[in-house]
């Protein structure tokens, strides 16, 4: 069988090593259902122990929404691959449909690390319990293993199933060296106050050499949930941190804590990453917070590495932020940027989300847009109007954005960033919105100003009914 290029040369003609990088950049589930028996070439390469060694299935969007297709692949892979090649398998990836279908048809006995991703917690506690062969694996046999929580909205959540999780793997995992948990929501993840560790037990955890916990949303249980659970990881070599905690304690979490609290616990530790923001709740305390000096001086007394922060020293509206992170930056995500944000240089993220009781102005946008320089979706929460409204604006361009989210702000904020006298968004393709601010700021639909930052819009998400005036089609060619 001929395969050939656009340009009609035969990709066979191609050396190895290029053809592993080609599959190496193609989905797993594509090269296992259509390169497999073509011909002799083809399967040595794909069945060879250096690429079939991690079976990442992990679905595209068409396999989720359509079962039949989906059946109809899986039933090839399970029935024609699978047998061939269960035994040179040493990670999966996976997610619930398809860890179903490949991790339930065959024995693994090479298998010691996998990757449970897009997992809701109901799904995920119902693997953990029961005679089911995930269990049995993490039991016996995982030592690395990966569970993202990532549920559509949070009304069936509980905090019960939430520590559960927790409950089951620690308590299951007996070969476990190296543990990630993520856990985020797809809708508002950054708001959503769920992340519940507080039945963690007292057994130690002496075989954890690695451990890494994110978590997109508030937890209140930050000292007799987390605390508690690090302090058990007395071999800990690294350890990764991703965390938004709310208190009413008038303190944030500085330098000198998370040592005192926590790193003195972990003798072993050489690589600490973290980012943490504590969002502090109290409408009876008048004091002044520390300053942004205070926090970065309670590192420098503890020889931390380089770390940045930014911090209200003042409560606003019952409300005061402190944010403190491991430089350089290491995460994709940035949560809760406020005015008090330093600034820096920030090239790994793709998302943040801007919150404040304080207006934004146009100078912040202008910093975000060049220490943020591969932005690609922002979202800002902020009721407050700009004070600074009779500015000379210096023009701001989001090069890589195609998100933007401005479903709950005050007015101001969409003509911040619709009409291209204040913003360029060259590649915008989605907006979230409210129809009433929308057909105001482009008069219905017909304001010249911003045309140019609409007219990539492939997507526009608005919660309330609406009716599309008439000029709404053609302000938006492309949805």
């Amino acid at each position: 069988m001929n395969i050939l290029n656009k340009n009609g040369m035969n990709i066979l003609d191609l050396p190895d090593e290029m053809l592993l990088a080609i599959f190496n950049k193609m989905n797993m589930i594509d090269v296992l259902y259509s390169l497999v028996g073509v011909n002799q070439r083809l399967d040595q390469l794909i069945f060879d122990p250096l690429y079939i060694c991690h079976l990442n299935v992990r679905v595209n969007s068409l396999l989720n929404s359509n079962s039949n297709i989906a059946n109809h692949i899986f039933d090839r892979i399970c029935e024609k691959i699978i047998p061939w090649v269960h035994h040179k398998i040493s990670k999966l990836t996976a997610q619930p449909l398809s860890m179903e279908r490949i991790l339930y048809r065959m024995n693994y006995p090479q298998l010691h690390f996998v990757s449970l991703v897009d997992f809701g917690q109901a799904i995920l506690v119902q693997h953990l319990t029961g005679d089911t062969i995930l269990r049995r694996l993490i039991i016996n046999q995982i030592t690395h293993l990966n569970a993202e929580i990532n549920d559509d909205t949070t009304r069936e959540l509980s905090d019960e199933n939430n520590s559960n999780i927790f409950e089951l793997i620690l308590s299951l995992g007996k070969c476990l060296i190296d543990l990630t948990f993520s856990q985020s929501f797809r809708d508002r993840e950054f708001e959503v106050p769920t992340l519940n560790i507080t039945s963690t037990g007292c057994k130690k955890l002496p075989k954890l050499i690695c451990f890494s916990l994110t978590s997109k949303c508030y937890t209140k249980f930050y000292e007799n949930g987390i605390v508690s659970l690090l302090r058990r990881m007395s071999n800990l070599e690294e350890l990764t941190l991703f965390l938004s905690i709310e208190r009413t304690e008038p303190t944030y979490i500085d330098g000198i804590q998370l040592h005192d609290e926590v790193l003195i616990f972990m003798p072993q530790l050489n690589k600490l990453t973290f980012s943490i923001h504590t969002l502090v709740i109290n409408k009876y305390v008048t004091i002044d917070l520390p300053s942004n000096d205070d926090i970065q001086h309670s590192f420098i007394k503890r020889k931390y590495q380089s770390v940045g922060s930014y911090a209200d020293d003042k409560f606003t509206n019952s409300e005061s932020r402190c944010h403190i992170y491991s430089l350089p930056y290491q995460f994709d995500t940035f949560l809760h940027l406020a005015n008090c944000f330093q600034g820096g240089i920030f090239d790994k993220v793709r998302s943040l989300a801007m919150t404040d009781q304080r207006p934004f102005e146009h100078e912040l946008f202008d910093k975000i847009s060049r220490d943020f320089p591969f932005l690609q979706e922002l979202i800002v929460l902020n009721s407050k109007p700009h004070k600074n409204k009779q500015r000379t604006s210096k023009l701001i361009t989001f090069f890589h954005l195609v998100k933007l989210d401005l479903q709950n702000v005050h007015i101001d904020y969409v003509e911040q960033f619709l009409l291209e006298t204040n913003t360029c968004l060259p590649r915008l393709k989605k907006l979230d919105i409210e129809y009433e601010q929308l057909a105001i700021v482009t008069n219905n639909f017909t304001n010249g100003a911003a045309r140019y930052n609409c007219s990539q819009l492939r997507r526009i998400v608005m919660h309330e009914p609406y009716i599309r005036g008439e000029n709404f089609h053609s302000y938006f060619p492309l949805l």
